[in-house]
């Protein structure tokens, strides 16, 4: 019944609660979301700072329930953590479950279609491009010019364990092109952590979506079924994309800011989403044609790699200080048809304020998240030319310089601080040897105070100092002054170049 005084995400809220009840299959798909985005900025770890993040960032408090909830969570968490733990298990259960088969024999295409899509209707709501394979127009026939697009689309099969057709249709183009991309991580993810005998749908989804933004300027599962009215030659004109995708993304790799973003291996779909990632790729692959699709070293060359960094620039600033909200579909289609006012550089006063807000805990009345914070974080590194260590077994994600369990129930400091800009810092974790929930006088590892004085900016002489929470003000003072250099000086000598 707590749950009834909060202001629940857009599009579950009942109207009422079924007696005191949340409906079960809306707040199933909000766990399931909660999930999702685990996967994607926290490795899966859903703790009780995380899931309160999570809500905080994403939806608004209704009035002042901030602190009910925040109670209502620390109470209850660790039932609300086993439910969550059981329904993700029950879903991987289904999800990897093998399924009949129905084979149709001297069936039309579109007989095909109407027995699946009768069979389906008592079914769960399959994504789009799941849809699209019944479809006749995927699945017409592509003479393909391309070895390596053979060898994708067996592979795909092979991991389905499906026999390959001996024919390759739209369907399979769309399926396999993320793998075309080389990008070296600058935009999307590798996909190595997936085992070799999966297919991750991730990647297969983002491939329709690419595809829809570059033709149809949009990337919902509309645009995407929209392709069927353009006249694509799904050979031609699908290579010619990939090849000038590959073709921008080397143009970008070749600046230093570009290189640096992508040393961190934190690809743009997991630092701001599939929806920004997607933007940004189009606008500057549309900037990159109109300035007459330039491949060696000119001023149209340098103008669309400074059109990049300032695109980047504004879309960090858009998503931490929660600009880019709303449907992401719907804003990433209007921000294509108007791509050119987009790649307007950000007011330097703007970022000085938000910078100031953020190193408080606070921003526009609300408190900033570790969620929100993440991109910016990044682009600090890529500001300064901080690049991470090359080691095996080295990953690196946001962490708190003084532990987050500091803050817990002491009244004498301004809670806001625990999840500032101040008190964040991306660290390394190395064979087991990391920082999190150790104060920085309680680590004796010499390679993990080196990376602490590298990327936290903090001496060894005031490990002792930053290790009493009741300091929080002196390293918000000193850090401040650190983000205020690199996002007025450094920023503006990144954007002129």
């Amino acid at each position: 019944p707590w749950l009834e005084d909060l202001k629940f995400p857009r599009g579950y809220q009942m109207g009422t609660h079924n007696n005191e009840k949340v409906d079960p299959v809306l707040l199933r798909r909000f766990i399931l979301e909660l999930i999702n985005d685990a996967e994607r900025v926290n490795d899966g770890d859903i703790t009780e700072d995380y899931l309160f993040d999570f809500y905080n960032n994403t939806y608004a408090f209704k009035d002042s329930m901030e602190n009910k909830f925040k109670a209502e969570l620390n109470k209850r968490f660790k039932d609300i953590k086993n439910s969550i733990d059981i329904i993700n298990e029950t879903e991987k259960i289904f999800s990897d479950a093998r399924i009949g088969i129905i084979w149709l024999t001297n069936a039309s295409p579109l007989d095909a279609q109407n027995i699946f899509s009768r069979i389906n209707k008592g079914g769960t709501q399959l994504k789009a491009e799941e849809l699209l394979s019944a479809k006749p127009y995927w699945n017409v026939e592509v003479k393909v010019t391309d070895s390596n697009v053979e060898k994708l689309v067996s592979e795909m099969y092979s991991k389905l364990d499906v026999s390959k057709q001996e024919t390759i249709v739209r369907w399979d183009i769309a399926a396999t092109l993320l793998q075309r991309i080389s990008d070296q991580m600058l935009i999307f993810d590798d996909y190595s952590h997936f085992k070799k005998e999966e297919i991750p749908m991730d990647r297969v989804t983002l491939g329709f979506k690419l595809i829809s933004s570059f033709f149809e300027q949009g990337m919902s599962s509309k645009y995407v079924i929209d392709l069927e009215k353009n006249n694509l030659d799904w050979n031609i004109d699908i290579m010619n994309m990939v090849n000038d995708i590959n073709k921008v993304c080397e143009i970008l790799l070749s600046t230093p800011f570009f290189q640096t973003l992508q040393s961190w291996k934190k690809p743009m779909t997991k630092l701001l989403g599939n929806a920004i990632a997607l933007e940004f790729l189009t606008i500057i692959w549309l900037d990159w044609k109109d300035k007459g699709k330039p491949t060696v070293a000119s001023g149209n060359l340098k103008a669309v790699q400074r059109d990049a960094k300032i695109l980047f620039d504004r879309l960090v600033y858009e998503y931490s200080t929660k600009t880019w909200r709303g449907s992401g579909d719907s804003k990433m289609a209007n921000d294509i048809k108007n791509w050119k006012s987009r790649i307007q550089p950000v007011d330097s006063q703007a970022w000085k304020n938000f910078i100031n807000g953020a190193c408080s805990g606070v921003y526009n009345g609300q408190n900033t998240t570790v969620n929100l914070l993440r991109p910016v974080l990044y682009y600090y590194y890529v500001l300064t030319d901080s690049t991470p260590y090359n080691q095996v077994n080295t990953s690196f994600d946001v962490d708190h310089i003084i532990p987050q369990e500091a803050f817990k129930d002491n009244i004498m400091i301004d809670s806001k601080l625990k999840d500032s800009l101040s008190n964040l810092a991306l660290l390394p974790k190395k064979d087991n040897i990391s920082k999190k929930s150790k104060k920085l006088n309680e680590i004796t590892d010499q390679w993990l105070i080196n990376s602490i004085t590298t990327f936290a900016g903090i001496q060894k002489i005031d490990f002792e100092k930053y290790s009493n929470v009741m300091n929080i003000t002196d390293l918000k003072t000193e850090r401040e002054k650190m983000f205020e250099n690199a996002f007025s000086l450094n920023r503006d000598k990144a954007l002129s170049n």
